[in-house]
Order: structure tokens, then sequence, then C-alpha cells
């Protein structure tokens, strides 16, 4: 991808000295600058790179000038794209670059791709992107997860990150209910300015929900909408707890109204807690 970083300011009169002015995408090629000037030792220099600047319709931010010596090594760098430079006394061919981050990068989803994840617990969901390089991190591109549990028949409806960098590389997860066996991830990468990557999980993974007792309608936790689930199964025939004993509050081998009124006591009062009793159910 070409594009330039452009530099304004980067002359300077005087007889003392040539300088090579330059820019450079990060990750990506490097462009000679057609700017060359003498400087005078002594005087001092003003560099400004522009930021943000659109190039061929991506955006590209500042992130960091380096000096190097006529021998290539550097000498050293500064983070501000605005950069006052004293002319050192035996200056010979100095290169200054401004280097750019942005513009068309990518992010792939390393992980989950596959496998069964259990609602409750924690899982890292991990991304690559080039955008991590040795000269540094684009520090505004920032990463969101969305699931869909549905076949690709809903889109992504839900966030599960949201504004996490770039540059962590990764981030957990707390998954979370209803089961469904055909999940999938999406990410989503963006700047502050108008850039944008994505990437999908490339198989379907599964969701499981660990069988609690008082989980009435199986979606990993305890709370009131299983209290009406468990009342409507009892009452107006409504689905049953799936497996049945999870509908058992009391632990009494029975399933009646006295158990959604105990599950929503203990929802809204922490009266004794759902259990599975043995003698009468395989509690598994």
């Amino acid at each position: 991808m070409g594009g330039i970083g452009i530099v304004k300011n980067a002359y300077w009169a005087g007889d003392k000295g040539i300088v090579g002015i330059g820019y450079d995408l990060i990750n990506m090629e490097i462009f000679p600058s057609p700017y060359e000037a003498c400087w005078l030792v002594g005087q001092f220099v003003y560099l400004n790179a522009i930021t943000p600047q659109k190039i061929n319709n991506y955006w590209y931010t500042f992130h960091h000038w380096t000096h190097c010596l006529p021998s290539g090594e550097l000498w050293d760098d500064y983070y501000g794209p605005s950069w006052s430079i004293l002319v050192p006394a035996e200056f010979d061919y100095h290169r200054y670059t401004a280097y750019f981050t942005g513009g068309p990068y990518s992010v792939s989803l390393e992980f989950p791709n596959s496998g069964q994840f259990t609602v409750g617990d924690s899982t890292e969901i991990f991304w690559y992107s080039p955008m991590a390089t040795s000269k540094g991190v684009d520090s505004t591109a920032v990463i969101d997860a969305y699931l869909d549990r549905h076949c690709g028949r809903t889109g992504y409806p839900e966030k599960i990150l949201s504004n996490i960098p770039v540059k962590f590389w990764g981030s957990w997860w707390k998954v979370t209910g209803p089961a469904s066996d055909s999940c999938k991830i999406k990410l989503v990468s963006h700047d502050c300015v108008e850039n944008t990557a994505s990437d999908t999980s490339d198989y379907w993974f599964t969701i499981v929900v660990p069988n609690i007792s008082g989980d009435a309608n199986s979606d990993g936790k305890i709370d009131l909408a299983d209290a009406i689930y468990l009342s409507r199964y009892i009452l107006q025939g409504g689905p049953a707890p799936n497996p049945l004993w999870k509908g058992d509050v009391n632990g009494d081998c029975k399933i009646l109204l006295s158990d959604a009124i105990l599950l929503a006591r203990y929802v809204f009062y922490g009266s004794p807690a759902p259990w599975c009793n043995g003698s009468c159910w395989s509690c598994v």
C-alpha cells in the first residue's frame, strides 16, 4: 500500500550538514523523503508531522520520530509530532523519520475457533494483528468482540468484549448462557479515526450449561426468571426443566408450586439454596 506521511517545515537555511527527512508506515513500506536540506550548526530546527491524515482513503496517525546517524545507528527518538532540534556540531548526513500507524490493517481470531465451553467458566479470546510490531503498537486501536449463538441467523447481537487494546493480544471472557451448539465470535478492530478490520471464528463451537438445581430454564444462573419458568410449567403446562430434577427446589422428590415459591424466596431473600435429592434423582 502506498502513501506518505507529510512532514512540514523540514527546511533550514545553512551550509553545514545535509539532513534527510523521511516518513514510514509502521509494518509497511518505507518511503524515501523528497526533503533534503542544509542546517546551520547551533540553530533550532522544527519538525512537524501532520496527524491524523488521510492517504488513499485510509487514515494514519503519528507514532514517533527517529534520528539516525550517518552510519544508520539510532541516536534518539521522540514521541511527539512536533520536534524541536538543536543542530549539533560535527553534523554530517543525518536522517529523521516520522513513523505513522493506521491504514489498511488486519486482525485474525486465533481462539476460540472450535470446541466446547461451559457457562460460568472463563476463557481467553486471543487475536493477532500486525499492528503490533517491533517499532511500536498503535495505541488507538481497540478490539470489540461479538457472539452469535444461532448459526449466523441473527448476526452478532451480543457484545462480549469492548474497547480492549489490540496490543494486549487477548482478553478474558466469562461464558454466559443460554446453551448453543452453533456459536461463533466476531472480532472488530477500530482506531480513533475510520479504520476497521474484522475476523470471525473458522468453525462453530458449543456452549453448554452445567446442571444446577433451581436453574429451571437452563441459562446457567438462578434468578427470578427460573421461578417464573417453573411456575409456568406447574400451572400452565409450559416447558419442563431439563433435566427435571432442577425444578425440585426443596428436595422432596416432587415438583410443585411450593418449589417455585421457595425458588423466588431464595432469589429475593437468600433462603436455603436449591438442592438435588440423590435418593430420587440422578442429579447429573
